[in-house]
């Protein structure tokens, strides 16, 4: 199955994405970069490094290196970042694809879409080849921006180029097909990314039990999904998996539930006194004593996972 078949229905965007290759002009360097110097710049140190001229060009001294230029630059606004980058360029400075790279992360996470495209255009004209972390970037951008159909194209792009399709290039795309409540899209791109790209990672998992237990798929679509977590040793977060046992006691399917905390608990290790006092809780049927102590005891091993 083709990776646009697990999709929206849309038009081709592979061709939108010939935009980003353009001609093949490229700037010559007016001078090389030293790596040597590892010099980190500040908000207020960077007028020592990039001086404007009244003419609003921008100098860079002959040590100066590619990974200082990003750090100042992050210290920048949006705007001004912008300025500072498109002048050295002309000014001859040639970055490589990690500087590229970073810029381009900057830039879409900044929600600016269009800077991100020009950036990949000047890669190209200076001899850099977009590479997976470049698409990855892009993806994660256009998803932020609400671009999905651009962002599933890109996709299809990275898998005809022969790139490695990677969790990082996935899940922002199924993030966002769940947030805007394309429950069986992200369910289809999901099982293709099993089939297809590298194997799904924690945050994938944890991306799609959240969004098929925030009220945008059936609740035996979660459970299923909980058993198909647990039987490769992935713990569901706690806030999510509460949201999910609410439901299943208010539909009277509490055994379910106990099914589901027996999973985690075994999944997780639980000795043999923490499951007894869950368990319990539940022989009782004070569920929700049962289940105040599984989220103590889940966010005391892993604070992050737990919230």
């Amino acid at each position: 199955m083709a990776l646009s078949s697990c999709l929206l229905q849309s038009k081709p965007y592979i061709s939108h994405l010939t935009p980003f290759s353009i001609s093949s002009k490229s700037h010559k360097p007016s001078y090389s970069i030293a790596p040597q110097r590892r010099r980190e710049l500040t908000s207020s140190s960077i007028s020592a490094y990039i001086s404007p001229s009244p003419s609003l060009t921008y100098k860079l001294p002959p040590d100066f290196t590619t990974k200082q230029l990003v750090n100042a630059l992050h210290q920048q606004n949006d705007e001004k970042a912008e300025e500072i980058f498109d002048q050295l360029i002309l000014e001859g400075l040639q970055p490589d694809n990690i500087t590229y790279n970073a810029m381009l992360h900057y830039f879409c996470r900044a929600g600016n879409i269009k800077k991100a495209a020009d950036i990949v255009q000047t890669m190209a004209s200076n001899g850099c080849q977009p590479n997976v972390v470049t698409y990855n970037h892009l993806i994660h951008g256009l998803c932020e921006v609400g671009r999905i159909e651009i962002a599933c194209s890109l996709l299809i792009t990275i898998q005809m180029k022969g790139m490695a399709l990677t969790p990082h290039a996935y899940n922002p795309l199924l993030q966002a097909l769940f947030k805007q409540k394309k429950t069986k899209a992200a369910m289809r791109l999901f099982r293709e990314m099993e089939e297809k790209g590298d194997p799904p990672n924690a945050v994938t998992y944890q991306t799609v039990f959240r969004g098929l237990c925030s009220g945008r798929g059936a609740i035996e679509e979660a459970v299923d999904f909980v058993v198909e977590m647990t039987g490769k040793r992935l713990t569901p977060e706690f806030l999510t998996f509460n949201k999910l046992a609410e439901g299943l006691c208010a539909l009277s399917m509490e055994d379910t539930l106990v099914m589901l905390v027996e999973r985690i608990m075994k999944t997780d290790f639980f000795p043999e006194n923490e499951a007894s006092m869950i368990m319990g809780f539940i022989k009782i049927r004070k569920f929700q004593d049962a289940l105040a102590t599984l989220g103590r005891i889940l966010n005391r091993r892993n604070p992050k996972r737990g919230r």
